[in-house]
């Protein structure tokens, strides 16, 4: 007999306990049910402005998650007894049905509509959590965004999650970040960029200029000669990814080309082009 058709290994038990009769199946459901289960995992959101988000910051997140039930320890039992296995489905959490679209002589399983397919029952149930085991909650969290962090990104805190079932560990803390655009900087990985405007002087003869910065603001010297577009490096301006050391900034060059001119600027600009072309013949 082939598998074609069953997609997973609860498919294939149930197959072979509608052949070699149900116990086969049940003592697989039986592990599974009784095995410990991981919480869920919880989803969070926090925003940065563009700065915190290259040197790092700390937010507080109150969280709504489930707890462990305190009344019964998260037993589900009012005594605060371990339960029992389930007696619908003696304790695999699942039952079986017989015919459907696989024929007649094959079984297939389904969740134990007795115990939601957990396996178990309490001799009593708790009032605190009705036999759940975990109640609602609420919690503080101080969350540490680390430096470097990217929009978009997740930070995943391990463990702060919703508790485990039977004894499993708790599922774990995702956090998106929203980082704040910057009105100058872009971000490229590690390299922040920037353009900055200097006066067709400085551009021809060099100088400073000042230029936005993460942290501020910073003077940049402009080498003589610098051409519409060329691109200059502010050394560890950038971003620390992975703490790693932080990368560059890169700055572009526009130059600001004047839109009108007197009569005596233009006889000026023309002498120093007649130079200029005369200089390159030499």
């Amino acid at each position: 007999m082939g598998f074609t058709g069953y997609g997973s290994a609860e498919d294939i038990f149930s197959a072979f306990g509608g052949i070699f009769g149900d116990s086969f199946g049940q003592r697989f459901y039986r592990r599974q049910a009784r095995s410990p289960r991981r919480g869920q995992d919880l989803v969070a959101e926090v925003r940065v402005s563009f700065l915190e988000s290259v040197e790092g910051a700390r937010r507080t997140l109150r969280l709504e998650r489930q707890k462990t039930c305190p009344d019964c320890k998260g037993t589900g039992d009012k005594s605060g007894a371990e339960p029992r296995p389930c007696p619908a489905c003696s304790g695999t959490g699942r039952t079986m049905r017989r015919g459907g679209n696989l024929g007649g002589f094959v079984s297939v399983s389904q969740p134990c509509p007795a115990c939601s397919g957990t396996g178990s029952q309490a001799a009593e149930l708790c009032g605190a959590c009705r036999g759940q085991g975990v109640v609602p909650g609420r919690t503080t969290l101080d969350v540490k965004v680390p430096a470097g962090v990217s929009d978009g990104q997740v930070l995943r805190l391990a463990g702060q999650g919703s508790p485990g079932q039977r004894g499993g560990p708790p599922g774990d803390l995702l956090i998106s970040v929203r980082a704040e655009p910057h009105p100058e900087l872009t971000r490229d990985g590690s390299f922040l960029r920037a353009k900055v405007r200097v006066p067709l002087v400085t551009a021809l003869l060099g100088g400073k200029v000042k230029v936005p910065t993460a942290k501020g603001s910073a003077m940049l010297a402009v080498p003589a000669g610098t051409q519409p577009g060329g691109v200059l490096r502010m050394a560890g301006l950038g971003v620390s990814e992975g703490g790693r050391s932080p990368g560059d900034e890169l700055v572009e060059i526009e130059v600001d080309l004047p839109r009108e001119l007197t009569p005596r600027q233009k006889d000026l600009v023309a002498k120093l082009g007649e130079e200029l072309a005369g200089g390159a013949g030499e």
